[in-house]
């Protein structure tokens, strides 16, 4: 329903705004040059932190029903509840600073913070530890943002889709290797080996993002972030704590700043949006309220991924109680599921949206995921899950596709910022069928 809905949202106006914004950023001056392949640096950033996490994801879910018993989808509603409000909030943050600090040091932050949760269970079994981590982990939800900004940096405006794609196949690469992997080590030889092999996947992806990806903020726009510590001798704790918040507000202040600017023109409602319903929502909406196809993309994704999550929590939990699936169904449907994503994103999305542009591609992506949950809809057999993959592999058009068009309306300046809260509507969406899933 959610996907019909969105389908149906004014897609005559919407290519008529896209074409004005994109030819008047062409006039501004805006739009990147192309850079051939420059872009593929930064994927094995993403392949690192996903292969890191999927590899847990055979295990995990065994060890919280013998930690948590009864209490574990609670305890799993409460934490992705806070990690997806704290995604909607930070995700423009993170996407302003990339802006303002680099590409490179906000990707630092975001890997070591998404990944932090898997790597504790390397030294500790209290998986009380594990739940705490991953909810804090959800301020550091922004590396698809961040690597979208990237590729923004170094991609024109008429080839991101398909590189957005690629980015998005190296997911589901990670996706197909990972939890297979990290089922046989734990079966093999024991858990912690996979969390251990987490906690090396992240040191690895680190040190790339440290000594091997360039920036491609330039050094003009960029900023070092600076704290204002004394050179005195007598230098103390107090000291301290009131360099902390020094730098805080140094940093918010920047942060309200960028969204100030950002909002210059974007009319009353930015503007009211503040005072009416404070700075948390602010934040990540108003930048998506600046333009009237930023405010029409921000309903159709909105409406998409309520439907989105509602599936991805409920998919594996119907297979296994309507359709019997064994945990080795289960692990073979989802590395389907990661081929399937390798194929649209990595080949599919390269062909369609140069052909078709990428308004009709997200209306085709709608469409294709309609298919999909009716299909799933009415499956009695294993194979039939696997028929409504014809219906994903026109779904995965649309995330690539939507996030295009996002990147051709805003300046080169706030790439990171609209990206990151493109972002945050996708984490609300998360919290809301979280919240309502079994």
């Amino acid at each position: 329903f959610a996907a019909l809905c969105a389908a149906r949202a004014s897609f005559s106006d919407w290519w008529d705004g896209g074409l004005r914004v994109s030819d008047r950023a062409a006039v501004d001056g805006t739009a990147r040059s192309t850079m051939g392949s420059s872009f593929l640096v930064v994927l094995p950033v993403l392949f690192l932190e996903f292969l890191a996490t999927s590899l847990t994801k055979g295990v995990l879910p065994h060890m919280l029903l013998e930690f948590f018993g009864d209490r574990t989808y609670s305890v799993i509603a409460v934490v992705e509840t806070l990690k997806g409000l704290l995604a909607f909030y930070f995700c423009p943050h993170l996407g302003r600073l990339s802006d303002t600090y680099g590409r490179r040091s906000v990707l630092l932050f975001t890997v070591l913070g998404t990944c932090l949760p898997f790597c504790t269970l390397a030294f500790t079994e209290n998986l009380w530890i594990y739940v705490a981590a991953q909810a804090v982990a959800g301020a550091f939800a922004a590396t698809f943002a961040v690597t979208f900004a990237y590729i923004a940096d170094t991609v024109d405006m008429d080839s991101r889709a398909p590189a957005y794609g690629l980015a998005l196949a190296t997911f589901g690469l990670s996706f197909c290797v990972g939890p297979v992997s990290g089922s046989y080590l734990a079966q093999k030889y024991s858990r912690k080996l996979v969390f251990t092999g987490t906690l090396v996947l992240t040191i690895l992806d680190l040190i790339y993002v440290s000594l091997v990806l360039p920036e491609t903020v330039p050094d003009d726009v960029r900023e070092p972030i600076r704290l204002p510590i004394s050179a005195s001798p007598r230098f103390g704790f107090k000291d301290a704590v009131n360099t902390v918040r020094i730098g805080v507000r140094k940093v918010r202040s920047t942060v309200k700043g960028a969204w100030l600017h950002l909002a210059h023109g974007a009319g009353d409602v930015a503007h009211s949006l503040p005072t009416r319903m404070g700075l948390f929502i602010s934040d990540a909406v108003a930048i998506l309220l600046s333009s009237p196809l930023l405010r029409r993309v921000s309903e159709i994704v909105f409406l998409y991924y309520c439907g989105v999550w509602a599936l991805v929590s409920t998919l594996m939990v119907f297979v296994t109680q309507h359709l019997h699936f064994t945990p080795i169904m289960v692990g073979q449907l989802l590395s389907a599921y990661g081929l399937c994503t390798m194929l649209s994103e990595g080949v599919l999305v390269r062909i369609m949206v140069p052909l078709f542009g990428e308004p009709f591609c997200v209306v085709l992506g709608l469409i294709g995921f309609t298919i999909q949950c009716t299909i799933i809809a009415f499956a009695n057999e294993p194979y039939v899950i696997y028929c409504s993959m014809a219906g994903a592999l026109l779904a995965n058009l649309f995330y690539p596709s939507i996030s295009a068009l996002i990147s051709k309306t805003v300046r080169a300046d706030q790439q990171g910022e609209a990206l990151g809260a493109l972002n945050g509507i996708k984490s609300l969406c998360e919290v809301q069928c979280r919240r309502k899933s079994p």
